[in-house]
Formats: C-alpha cells, structure tokens, sequence
C-alpha cells in the first residue's frame, strides 16, 4: 500500500507542474498543441481501461496507462517528442484471486522540425522495455 501511496504523490506533484506551466500559456495555444502529436508540450495523460468479462470466471480487468509526453529541444531546428506507456493492471486469476502490477513499457522518441510548417510531421524509434512484474502481465 507504501507503494501506491508514493505513486499517487508523484502523480500529484507532477500534475501540479504540468499544470502550472499550463497556465502560463495562451489557452488557444495550448488547446492546439493538445490535439497535435508532436507538439512541443509537456503533459501526463492517464487512460483508464476497463475489459468486462475476461478469464474463465468472466471477472473485471482494469489497466491504467500512464502515459507522460516530454519533449526537448535538439540545436535550434529540431525537437525530439519522448512518450512514454506504462500499464498498471489488475486481472483476474483462475483461483478467483487478482494479479496487480506493471506491464512492459512502450517508449517512442519523435524527431521533428521546430517550425514544420504546413504539414506537421515527425519519426522516430519505438521500443518494447520489459519492465512488466510478472510474465503474464507482459510480453513473457
């Protein structure tokens, strides 16, 4: 229970910047970069996924994906967009008990322009991090 209480601290404290940061910002800006990819803004969305009726007792799934975007500048022409997805589950197991704990991370690093123009663009690696905390809640 340590653990969770830590996590939702470091949560709030860093919602708190990103929300500070936020505000210093011109609100029609910053609802468009909202909606761009790539954008050059720094955020920490969560997404709460519930799947009904998994496993043979047909029992609730639930994943949070944590999912911090954090991008850089690199020399004055180019900015590199880091995301990051790590999934914290709770599943059901067959003997009616629940397995809790992260997933494998999927992080993608984009490498775009600073001013794209018309057409906003970027490209970049992603990779697979195994840092799930049992086989059966990551790629084994």
């Amino acid at each position: 229970m340590e653990t969770v209480n830590t996590l939702s601290a470091t949560l709030a404290i860093a919602l708190l910047g990103i929300v500070l940061q936020a505000h210093a910002e011109n609100p029609r800006d910053l609802a468009m970069q909202a909606q761009n990819p790539i954008a050059n803004l720094i955020s920490l969305p969560l997404q709460n996924n519930t799947n009904f009726k998994v496993g043979p007792e047909e029992r609730n799934q639930n994943i949070l994906n944590i999912q911090p975007v954090y991008p850089f500048s690199v020399g004055e022409d180019w900015d590199v967009i880091t995301r990051t997805i790590l999934p914290v589950t709770s599943q059901p197991l067959a003997d009616g008990d629940r397995q809790n704990g992260l997933g494998d991370t999927t992080f993608t690093a984009y490498f775009s322009p600073d001013d794209p123009g018309k057409l906003t663009w970027g490209v970049g690696p992603v990779v697979l991090l195994p840092t799930s905390t049992d086989d059966a809640l990551g790629a084994g």
